[in-house]
C-alpha cells in the first residue's frame, strides 16, 4: 500500500508538504532510540515513534523509511518555512529540511571560574554536527581573541582531533582541555573532561569498540575530518559518531575515572539527547557532581523541576559547532583554582579550589 493511501484509510494528517505519497509501504517499525532505529528500521517501513524533532528527519533519511508516524499525540517540532527542493524527505510528520545546516554564527558564552573565562562544550569539523570551519586554530584562535582562558573541545563519541587542539592552545594562552562528548545507551549526552590527551586516546579506542559501526552517511550529516594542527585533513572517521554506545549512563562517571576523567550531563534543561528527557531525572547512580545547562535555560527553573540539581554544580557551556561572531560573558565567582586541566577538573570532582556558577 502507498504511503499517502495508507494516510488516508488511517485518518492520519500529513505534516508535510509537497511531499510523494505514492511510496510503497512494505513494513513497520516501532521505537523511540534513534540509535537502534537506524541499525534496525528496514527500507520503505513506515517508523511509528513519539520523535518530533530534526534528528528524525536525519536517522529516517540513514535508514531510507517510506514514513515517520507520530504517536502518542506527539508533539512535532516547528521548523523553518525556507525548505529546499533539492533534498527529498520521507513522506512523513517531518518537512524536508537540510541535515546539516551551516550557519554563520556561533555563541560563545564565557562564565568566569576563578576569573577565568571558559566553555568546556565546543564541537570540531570532526563531529557530525560541526561546521568544516570550525578547524582546530580557527577554534582555539576565535577564543583567544574573545579572551577565553579554558576550553574543551568534546566531539561526539571521539577525542581524535583534541591532539591537534591542545597543540594549537598551547601557541596561544588558551588551555585546550581533551574531551568527548559521549552517547550513552540511553541516548543522554554526557561531557567527558581528561588531564592529557594521551587519556583522552585511550578512553576513545575504548568507546570505539562499544559504539555501532553505522556508516556515516556524508550528503546527510556531514565529512568527520581529523586534522593536524596545522588545519591539514589526515584522516576520517567512516562510521557514524552520533549513534548511541552500549555505555550506561550509571557506568559513565566510574569509567571515566579509570582513564583520569570527569564526567557531568550535557545541557540537561534541553529535551533531546539530555539525561533528563531520557530518563525524566539524572539517577543518583550515576553519581554526577556537576551537571551543565545551556545559554538560555533558567538555573532557579531547572532546580525546581529537578531537585536533584540542588546538591550539583551547575555550569554553562555554548555546545558549539560553528565558528563565527562569538560572543564572551564574565560572571563573578569565587575560589582559587590554578590554570591547568588537573585544577579544573579537581574542581568539577568536587575536591579543587573554586567553583562554577550558572547564573
Amino acid at each position: 500500500m502507498q504511503i499517502g493511501e495508507m494516510a488516508e484509510v488511517l485518518g492520519w494528517k500529513l505534516l508535510t508538504e509537497k511531499t510523494d505519497t505514492t511510496r510503497e509501504v512494505k513494513g513497520c517499525y516501532c521505537g523511540d532510540l534513534l540509535s537502534w532505529v537506524m541499525g534496525r528500521a528496514k527500507a520503505d517501513d513506515a517508523w511509528l515513534t513519539v520523535m518530533g524533532n530534526i534528528n528524525a528527519i536525519a536517522v529516517a533519511s540513514l535508514a531510507d523509511t517510506a514514513g515517520i508516524v507520530l504517536v502518542e499525540d506527539a508533539f512535532w517540532m516547528q521548523m523553518p518555512k525556507h525548505v529546499p527542493s533539492s533534498r527529498k524527505s520521507p513522506c512523513t510528520a517531518h518537512p524536508c529540511l537540510p541535515l546539516k545546516p551551516r550557519s554563520k554564527s556561533l555563541h560563545y558564552w564565557g562564565e568566569c571560574m576563578n576569573s577565568y573565562r571558559y566553555d568546556l562544550h565546543l564541537h570540531s569539523c570532526l563531529s557530525p554536527c560541526g561546521d568544516t570551519d570550525m578547524t582546530p586554530n580557527n577554534l582555539v584562535n576565535m577564543a583567544a581573541l574573545l579572551g577565553c582562558d579554558i576550553i574543551a573541545l568534546t566531539d561526539h563519541n571521539t577525542c581524535r582531533n583534541t591532539p591537534a587542539a591542545v597543540k594549537v592552545g598551547q601557541a596561544t594562552d588558551v588551555l585546550v582541555i581533551p574531551g568527548m562528548e559521549l552517547c550513552t545507551a540511553e541516548e543522554a549526552h554526557v561531557v567527558c573532561l581528561f588531564e592529557t590527551v594521551e587519556d583522552a586516546l585511550a578512553f576513545d579506542k575504548y568507546v570505539c569498540a562499544h559504539i555501532p559501526k553505522v556508516p556515516n552517511r556524508p550528503e546527510i550529516f556531514g565529512e568527520q575530518w581529523i586534522l593536524n594542527e596545522d588545519d591539514e585533513k589526515i584522516g576520517e572517521i567512516s562510521e557514524l559518531l552520533i549513534t548511541a554506545t552500549d555505555i550506561s549512563i550509571n557506568d559513565v562517571q566510574a569509567l571515566v575515572k579509570k582513564f583520569n576523567g570527569v564526567a557531568f550531563p550535557a545541557h540537561v534543561d534541553k529535551d533531546a539527547y539530555s539525561v533528563t528527557a531520557s530518563l525524566g531525572a539524572i539517577p543518583p547512580e550515576a553519581q554526577f557532581s556537576a551537571a551543565e545547562l545551556s545559554l538560555t535555560a533558567d538555573a532557579a527553573q531547572q532546580r525546581l523541576l529537578h531537585p536533584e540539581l540542588e546538591s550539583m554544580m551547575l555550569l554553562r557551556s555554548s555546545d558549539v559547532a560553528l565558528p563565527a561572531n562569538l560572543s564572551a560573558r564574565r560572571t563573578p565567582n569565587g575560589g582559587a583554582a590554578g590554570k591547568t586541566a588537573k585544577a579544573l577538573l579537581d574542581v568539577l570532582r568536587g575536591c579543587g579550589a573554586g567553583k562554577f556558577q550558572a547564573l
